[in-house]
């Protein structure tokens, strides 16, 4: 039976998979003087493990989740460096997070898929009002909301 997998999970594994996927796509399908075959054999044997590892969960995904994982590769490719590091870094976030961590996180996306866009509008408003406030200013509010 193919493992059926959360979309959360799936965007997360998305970001581990999509070096891996690349390399050893191109690996299985090029000769031994292609850049790819070479880019394979300058990985460590614990990088090997690993893109080995990440295929293994790939092939295990079911055809459409196969599909939608090539599609997002595909999104994934053309983000600039920047946002693929930001990815990146979520994803290592999230790998670090407990179990606590992650339901809170997980309730907070809930909350924020149901607002209406002018609520999440709202949102980002006051929080980039928070992001230009001084770390002094921070504190203030914070003593001034915990009194209430």
């Amino acid at each position: 039976m193919k493992n059926k997998i959360s979309r959360r999970h799936f965007l997360g594994l998305s970001a581990a998979l999509f070096p891996a996927l690349n390399m050893v796509s191109l690996a299985a399908h090029a000769d031994d003087s292609s850049s790819a075959a070479e880019k394979w054999k300058a990985l460590t044997p614990e990088q090997k493990q690993q893109v080995l590892k990440n295929w293994k969960e790939f092939k295990s995904m079911s055809p459409a989740d196969q599909e939608k994982m090539r599609g997002a590769q595909k999104h994934f490719e053309a983000l600039s460096d920047s946002d693929k590091a930001k990815i990146r870094t979520n994803f290592e976030r999230w790998k670090t997070m407990s179990p606590t961590e992650k339901q809170h996180v997980k309730a907070n996306y809930a909350r924020w898929q149901a607002m209406t866009p002018e609520q999440r509008e709202r949102v980002e408003q006051r929080y980039e009002k928070w992001k230009a406030m001084s770390e002094e200013e921070r504190k203030e509010r914070r003593d001034k909301h915990s009194k209430h």
